[in-house]
This record gives C-alpha cells, structure tokens and sequence, in this order.
C-alpha cells in the first residue's frame, strides 16, 4: 500500500510540474505574438493579472529575465522590429510609467504596485515597445492621443540590456 501511495504522489507532482511548464509556456508565446517577436523561454520573476469582471478590465504585469545567450536572441529581434525602439521612451510612454510633476500639475504613474511602488525601474539602456489598443486609435504605435480618452488599452514594455529583464505591463480600463 505505501509504494501505491508513493506511485500516486510522484503522479501527481510530474502532471503539476507538467502543468506549470505548460502555462510558463503560454505566457511566452502570447507575450511573442502581442509584441511581434519571439520571446525566448527565460524566467519568470513576478506576474501578476488583474483582469476579470463583466468588461475585462484589469492590469497585468510580467517581470522576466534572461541568460545571457537569450538576451542575445532577443536584443537581435528587438533590433530588427519595426515595433520595438532604443530608449529613452516618449514624454508620454515616461508619464505612464513613472508619473509627472511640475509646478501647476502631477500625475501619479500608471505602473504602480498596490503599494503604489513602480514597477518598472528607471531604465537607460534598452528598448521599448508600445501599442494603443483603444478602439479609437488610429495609429496603434502612436501614443500622443493616449491621456486624451477617458479610458486606456495598451500594452507597454521595456527591455533593461543591463539586467537582461523584460518589463510587460498591459492596462485595460
């Protein structure tokens, strides 16, 4: 009986583990399709979804990290995407992630953690990708109409070539 129950315990550890890679998986091939490269198999850091409800309304975060034989990969495909940009990013695309401030107005950032804690450091060297998905947009990879709606859809990401991370934030609202 104690070898059956030992058979049954590996089973169920082997269809979990088989399980989990299958969804790691997924999340890399959608990220590729949304944001027109491959995206290779790295590891994942933080994730975290939001979304749900009647509208789909919701935030999700991807935080990923690669080897460097991956990063490699990847900097060749961000380099030859017409999607993907060298940093800095747009006054707009830094609005949303880290917020603004002067002396007649602030905004607070979009990126924020529930602690209000970015989530996408301050990052120098790398790319950006970005695509308004709000039924208004007219040019996807424009976002110089995105505070001009009274809601937002886009997806936003930043690769940091130094720490070999992905940034993916996605709002719907």
């Amino acid at each position: 009986m104690e070898t059956l129950k030992k058979r049954i315990f590996c089973l169920l550890t082997i269809a979990l583990l088989l399980t989990a890679c299958k969804a790691e998986s997924a999340t890399f091939s959608t990220l590729s399709r949304q944001l027109g490269i491959q995206i290779p198999n790295g590891q994942i850091l933080a994730e975290q979804d939001s979304h749900g409800g009647f509208h789909g309304d919701g935030e999700t975060f991807i935080k990923m990290q690669f080897s460097e034989e991956e990063a490699e990969s990847l900097t060749s495909e961000m380099k030859s995407s017409p999607g993907w940009h060298m940093l800095p990013l747009t006054e707009n695309l830094s609005t949303i992630l880290y917020g603004y401030e002067s002396d007649v107005f602030s905004c607070s950032p979009m990126a924020c953690d529930e602690n209000g804690n970015l989530l996408i450091p301050a990052i120098s060297n790398g790319y950006w990708f970005f695509m308004d998905r709000h039924p208004e947009s007219t040019d996807p990879s424009d976002d110089s109409d995105i505070f001009s709606r009274y809601s937002y859809n886009f997806t936003l990401a930043v690769y940091d070539m130094d720490q070999r991370i992905l940034y993916y934030f996605k709002m719907d609202t």
